[in-house]
This record gives structure tokens, sequence and C-alpha cells, in this order.
């Protein structure tokens, strides 16, 4: 299974440092050189981990123009993550934006987002527990909201 990957998922990975999942779901992962921009930019927290993790992953969108008119409804990582998908006929990415997610599913893409992955790593046995991982990364300011905190206990059979 293929997958582009966004910004902020690949951020909660590093901060669970749980980017290591990502490669055991799927057998390839593009990473968009905005997102890369962004996440390994100077100073910004864990962006060592992510320039090693991204190491043979960093894709350039081929149609730019496809972007810059993404850009007028949702940010260029986001734009570049969408028509990456489209490009090489990738049908899911990982994106946790809500709207974001919404211009992927109008565009033929499937959105997962990261909780989506927590919960699929932990139905495959990757990992035991996801209550402590969806609380860590409340801990550093990733927001979830109530309800998908509460659905994804449940789901995961940890509520």
């Amino acid at each position: 299974m293929r997958i582009v990957v966004n910004s902020s998922p690949l951020i909660a990975f590093a901060i669970l440092q749980k980017l290591n999942l990502l490669p055991i779901l799927f057998t390839d992962i593009l990473i968009p050189q905005a997102v890369y921009d962004e996440v390994t930019e100077h100073g910004k927290p864990h962006a060592e981990s992510l320039r090693v993790f991204a190491q043979g992953k960093v894709v350039s969108a081929q149609n730019q123009m496809a972007v810059q008119l993404l850009t007028q409804d949702v940010d260029r990582g986001e734009s570049e993550v969408i028509v990456l998908a489209l490009e090489n006929g990738i049908t899911d990415v990982l994106i946790d934006d809500a709207k974001g997610r919404r211009f992927a599913s109008l565009n033929g893409v499937n959105p997962i987002g990261t909780v989506g992955i927590l919960l699929r790593a932990k139905q495959q046995g990757h990992i035991e527990l996801i209550k402590p991982l969806l609380d860590l990364l409340i801990a550093n300011r990733i927001r979830i909201g109530a309800d998908l905190y509460t659905r994804a206990l449940i789901r995961a059979v940890e509520n």
C-alpha cells in the first residue's frame, strides 16, 4: 500500500517516536518537497529525525499549476500531497487538517489521519495501546477533538 504524507502527521509520529510504523504499514511513502521543507526547517523540533526518515522519500509534484490552484484553498504542503497522489495513482493520503482532508476527498483521494494510522497499527498488532499515544500528542499541543478521541478509544476497545 502506498501513501503520500503531509507535515502534521509526520510531526505527530516524530513526537511519538513512532515514525517506524509508517514503513511497516505502507510499502511506499512519498513526502512532497514542500512538506519536507516545512518539517526539516532549521530549529524546528524533530527536524533531524524527520530529515533522516525522509531520505529517499522526497518527491516534487510535476504539475505545479495544479499545486498553485489548490493553494487557493489549502496550504502548499496539502496541495502537493493531493497532486502527488493523483500523479502517482496513489489512493491514500495522510492528512490531519479537516479542510485538507475535505479537498483530498473532493479530488478523489482517500484521506487517512494520524489517529486512523494508530488504530490500524493497533489492529495489526504493532502497538499495544493508543490512549497513551493520543494523550502524548495532546500534551504536545497536537489537536485531537474530544469526539475523535472518544471514538478512537471505542474503536480501539480502550474506553
